[in-house]
């Protein structure tokens, strides 16, 4: 196997929130990411999926740099990314781009469409006339399927899924290696949400760029990355092919996240294996002990609270962080 383009080895991201009083101020660690671990292969589509407060837009930003490391590494194409300041980082920044939530806020609003898409250009290859540049502009928005006579518009004059077209155009310009997308659909409707998810899965095929596709909904993820990892509470619970992930999930949470899908068909949606979470999530403050999931966990038991569970191998592919994975038949769908 090649080596891989992304390494991401036991990273954290701690935030200090203050919770003292005025007279004594005193700081508790925020655990946004605390201890995940991945490798990400050139022109794979990884999904990273959970409910909101997992940790998963700050592990994006993490990998890019944008919010501090507490601990860990990333590893781009062999090179840890702690080490660089930030010239060394500006020089990267070209081959590792992001695709931000909001289609509409993420753009400057006095900027026009061209000047949007073509402004790395002028960062990172300012020796290019203008000529030049607004031919790459042009084929680009071809590209992601926006028409060059929407140029001189500005971001409101145009729809949702128009702007987030933008946003991906600006991401592709430079023909990166590697593009993070911070659920870049869900603020769409479904019809949009499949325009936009089918034109990322082209310039994926056709560019042979690696995706980090960042998202709650399971259905999107499954149709777009051939592996997925699941979050919760900042920790990773279980990462694996789309097939295992799908066909066999290991961890009773991601059975939960699944389990949420619908199905089309409501003789199959009846017949589908119940796996239902109760309680809220709880406040990454004050994570629980041991298992973090297991307030909520049905199978939960002494070991949970006393032991963080490892990242054991499940299958060639597949890592669960579960004390309980073997034991218990029921974990896997289609077994009693």
């Amino acid at each position: 196997m090649n080596p891989p383009l992304l390494q991401v080895d036991q990273l954290r991201v701690h935030f200090p929130i203050e919770t003292g009083g005025f007279l004594r101020r005193t700081y508790t660690p925020l655990k946004a990411v605390d201890g995940v671990s991945f490798e990400l292969q050139a022109g794979e589509a990884l999904g990273v999926v959970g409910e909101s407060g997992c940790g998963k837009s700050t592990l994006g930003r993490a990998i890019l740099r944008f919010v501090h490391m507490t601990q860990g590494r990333v590893v781009w194409m062999g090179q840890d990314l702690a080490g660089l300041n930030k010239s060394q980082m500006k020089g990267l920044r070209r081959e590792m781009q992001i695709v931000f939530q909001d289609p509409l806020s993420s753009h400057n609003p006095r900027m026009t469409v061209g000047s949007i898409i073509g402004e790395p250009l002028t960062v990172f290859k300012p020796e290019i006339g203008k000529a030049a540049r607004e031919t790459e502009v042009q084929a680009v928005m071809r590209d992601v399927g926006l028409s060059p006579e929407i140029a001189n518009r500005y971001p409101h004059e145009l729809s949702g899924g128009q702007c987030q077209r933008v946003g991906i155009a600006r991401a592709m310009i430079l023909k990166p290696k590697l593009v993070i997308c911070d659920e870049p659909v869900s603020a769409l409707d479904v019809s949009t949400q499949a325009q936009v998810i089918n034109v990322l899965r082209r310039l994926q095929r056709e560019h042979g760029v690696a995706l980090i596709f960042i998202s709650h909904d399971l259905s999107v993820v499954r149709h777009l990355c051939q592996r997925i990892l699941v979050m919760y509470l900042g920790h990773l619970m279980e990462i694996g092919t789309r097939d295992q992930m799908f066909d066999q999930p290991r961890h009773p949470y991601t059975q939960a996240l699944i389990n949420a899908v619908p199905i089309p068909d409501p003789r199959l949606q009846r017949a589908k294996p119940r796996v239902v979470v109760t309680g809220d999530l709880p406040s990454p403050l004050e994570p629980p002990s041991g298992c973090v999931f297991r307030t909520r966990c049905p199978y939960a038991s002494q070991v949970c609270i006393k032991r963080i569970p490892e990242l054991e191998v499940v299958a060639d592919g597949q890592k669960v962080a579960c004390h309980h994975w073997r034991e218990n038949k029921s974990l896997v769908f289609g077994t009693t």
